[in-house]
């Protein structure tokens, strides 16, 4: 009977170093909370986000350890376990020390008691400022976009040379001559250095020389 005692109480205590392990490996912020909002746990990363210890933070109203520190989400989190509703890739913006915009994607889900009664709440944060940077930025260098019709796209060196290219004219008053074979966009090129450059808000003259007689060519 003590073996079995003994043994049971060796599997319990492998299994909980288990789940302390793993909780501490993730890379996304884990914070748990009961109903009054009051922090039961924090892992590593979340400790180390708010720059604090997970035991200075246990047992504090979460207003009192995160500070919006993930953006004013309190009341998603208040309504979310007054609805005992998960909440699903919610984006929260806020500042950091540094003044710059931070971004975070959140989700939630109930948390229960071994008696499985609704406890409080998980929340699993993680910081995709960086990866919005990174997308703001491709989606402004593979692209030419006016008045939400695209007519430009494309990713490769080439494309990119070209786009290159087209800023740089863009911001002169010089003629620009544009070659290629038929059908390579080179009317869709001269409508972005247009729509680039300081004349934008004027028309976009498009003229067939080639269906134009020599002596109205030269005049226009």
């Amino acid at each position: 009977m003590k073996n079995e005692t003994s043994r049971d109480l060796e599997i319990c205590i492998t299994q909980e170093d288990c789940f302390e392990a793993i909780f501490n490996s993730v890379t996304e912020g884990i914070i748990t909370v009961n109903n009054d909002m009051v922090v039961l746990n924090i892992n590593k990363a979340s400790a180390e986000y708010i720059g604090i210890s997970r035991h200075m933070a246990i047992g504090k109203k979460y207003s009192m350890v995160f500070q919006n520190r993930l953006g004013d989400i309190e009341p998603i989190l208040k309504m979310t376990l007054h609805a005992q509703t998960p909440v699903t890739n919610f984006c929260s913006t806020c500042y950091g020390k540094d003044s710059i915009q931070k971004r975070f994607v959140i989700n939630t889900s109930i948390l229960k008691n071994n008696k499985d009664l609704n406890y409080g709440l998980v929340v699993v944060f993680k910081d995709i400022t960086e990866l919005s940077i990174l997308r703001h930025q491709v989606s402004q260098q593979d692209r030419f976009q006016k008045s939400g019709l695209l007519y430009i796209i494309g990713k490769n060196k080439k494309m990119q040379e070209i786009y290159r290219l087209i800023e740089n004219v863009a911001d002169s008053d010089a003629s620009t001559l544009i070659y290629g074979e038929s059908g390579t966009g080179k009317e869709l090129v001269a409508r972005a250095i247009h729509d680039k450059s300081h004349r934008a808000k004027g028309p976009f003259v498009k003229v067939n020389c080639s269906a134009l007689p020599e002596t109205l060519l030269e005049d226009e």
